[in-house]
């Protein structure tokens, strides 16, 4: 006699309180590495500063492979008084690339409190560039992002092409605060990161 021990698909047992019927979970991901991380403090007139830094090991990054970073922070302001036009400029900074930034949502007023959110970048080895897309950016629910004339999908060279894989490659994502609100700072709370691999290491959900 012989059974079936591997399926793609596996439906989950509903709770006893649960109302209808669970749905199926797709255990076809990609398979993941998770690669060392590390989280920073930016302040305000301190230029652009790591917030996430990621970092992947050498011989690693295969090409057309997914290096998948998320993570929280927090924006402080402390007691003082509001300032309009207040606008935080976000870049991809690596060891082997110069600066690119992130489309900008424009100045805000800033007021004294803690704000916190998730944010999620993910980075394509496409030779001889890496393509960098911000989630909460490429998920908009309308067309080509409202058509924007923006690039939500961006290509990150490298300052000496091209990109030489066999090195360490650290990943920064970095954060420019102006200093018109002294005082003013993104931490990094918490962070993860994984490097899609062509052998099953390990799954990520």
């Amino acid at each position: 006699m012989s059974r079936k021990t591997r399926f793609k698909f596996e439906r989950a047992i509903p709770a006893a309180s649960g109302a209808g019927y669970p749905g199926f979970f797709t255990y076809n991901q990609s398979t993941m590495r998770q690669i060392p991380t590390l989280v920073g403090t930016a302040v305000a007139g301190g230029g652009a500063t790591a917030v996430f830094s990621a970092f992947v090991p050498r011989d690693s990054w295969a090409m057309q492979k997914n290096l998948f970073i998320r993570g929280a922070y927090s924006l402080t302001f402390p007691a003082g008084p509001p300032v309009a036009g207040y606008n935080i400029i976000e870049e991809v900074f690596s060891t082997q690339s110069s600066s690119v930034s992130l489309p900008a949502p424009g100045g805000f007023l800033a007021t004294t409190g803690d704000y916190s959110t998730w944010i999620q970048r993910n980075f394509i080895r496409v030779d001889p560039n890496i393509l960098m897309m911000d989630l909460g950016d490429c998920m908009q629910h309308n067309w080509a992002n409202v058509d924007d004339n923006l690039l939500h999908v961006i290509t990150v060279g490298s300052a000496i092409p091209p990109y030489d894989y066999t090195q360490p490659i650290q990943i920064d994502l970095r954060f420019n605060l102006p200093g018109t609100f002294p005082g003013a700072t993104v931490q990094g709370l918490w962070m993860e990161a994984f490097l899609e691999q062509g052998t099953n290491l390990g799954k990520i959900s």
